[in-house]
């Protein structure tokens, strides 16, 4: 069986920053030490290694063993307005059927699930809300639905903490990837939101012009803002949803937002106001573009049904230029007899 796509990447930053001096210890931590101002002086190994620094990137996932543990760093939970806690995995044979180079999402009684096929294999889970079905429920429903005999199937369960740190860098810890933030993966965030963290990290520590707290301030604003977006993004998913036939999706759909953007939006676009005009009111603090927006409310077919505007009609002569141009980056860009 072929290593999951994940590990080999780890193993080609391995190599990759080896080449370039990086050292690479390997060991669990069974110690933390700080100073007398707050912040972290070393860890200590479960083979008695003691490691000093000026600055340590937690990177321990959902642990946060750095930020968490060490520094007490809380956690803004954003499980009020998120129900899916909780997700179940299980890899399936390649699909022969069909030349499938998309993600699939489908919305389950509790939730939604992915099928994402790969070469070597096909990856399916069903992300859902542990407070309206159970594990064991989640497993069959999931098998179901990929039209499998529950007993043949391995399943992996994955908890997760839905929400984010508002000060991921504290002190000298600045916490990266899972132990900064989470939000569940409808829009598959958390890589981007990973490598901006990188980015901006990087961008701040080369600027001469701040001091250590305007830097740390900055990265802490920039991005909880981030996140914050993308949040509001995800919930309106489920806020627009037209779903009513089961507990989890009657609950979704009334959960209270408290984001005042995202409550703008909604209310203009039923009153079928200058929607456009919102977005540009809070474009700085979007997380996604304008037409993201257009596409999620329409899509979700989001309206008042009482509410009639005339509009003009889409011209024959442009669908026919929309679809050529269709054709031909199709055929530009996937042609395989090229």
């Amino acid at each position: 069986m072929n290593k999951c796509d994940a590990t080999r990447l780890a193993e080609l930053l391995m190599a990759f920053s080896h080449e370039r001096g990086v050292q690479h210890i390997t060991g669990d931590v069974v110690d933390l030490t700080k100073t007398n101002q707050g912040e972290l002086a070393s860890i200590t190994l479960s083979d008695h290694t003691i490691i000093s620094a000026d600055l340590f990137i937690d990177a321990s996932g959902f642990s946060a063993l750095l930020i968490d543990k060490a520094l007490d760093v809380p956690f803004n939970d954003f499980s009020q307005q998120l129900l899916n806690d909780s997700a179940v995995a299980v890899s399936t044979k390649p699909l022969r059927t069909t030349q499938q180079t998309y993600t699939q999402s489908k919305a389950l009684s509790a939730g939604w699930m992915w099928q994402i096929p790969l070469q070597s294999r096909t990856g399916n889970g069903y992300v859902y809300s542990s407070k309206h079905i159970s594990k064991e429920q989640a497993e069959h429903e999931l098998a179901t639905e990929l039209k499998l005999t529950h007993a043949d199937l391995t399943f992996r369960h994955i908890k997760m903490n839905v929400g984010m740190r508002n000060t991921p860098w504290m002190g000298n810890v600045v916490a990266i990837g899972l132990s900064h933030s989470f939000i569940e993966p409808l829009e598959a965030t958390a890589l981007m939101v990973t490598q901006r963290s990188i980015e901006l990290f990087i961008a701040l520590v080369e600027n001469n012009q701040k001091t250590t707290q305007q830097k740390r301030e900055s990265y802490n604003g920039q991005m909880s803002q981030l996140l914050l977006g993308i949040k509001d993004y995800i919930v309106a998913h489920y806020c627009t949803s037209q779903r009513r036939d089961s507990a989890y999706w009657r609950e979704a759909a009334k959960v209270a937002h408290k984001s005042k953007c995202l409550t703008q939006l909604t209310t203009t676009w039923l009153a079928g106001n200058d929607f456009d005009a919102v977005l540009h009111q809070h474009e700085t603090t979007l997380a996604y573009f304008r037409p993201s927006w257009y596409i999620l409310f329409a899509g979700m077919d989001f309206r008042d049904g009482k509410l009639c505007i005339k509009h003009d009609g889409v011209s024959r002569e442009l669908v026919a230029q929309a679809r050529q141009r269709s054709h031909y980056l199709a055929n530009h860009f996937y042609n395989k007899n090229k």
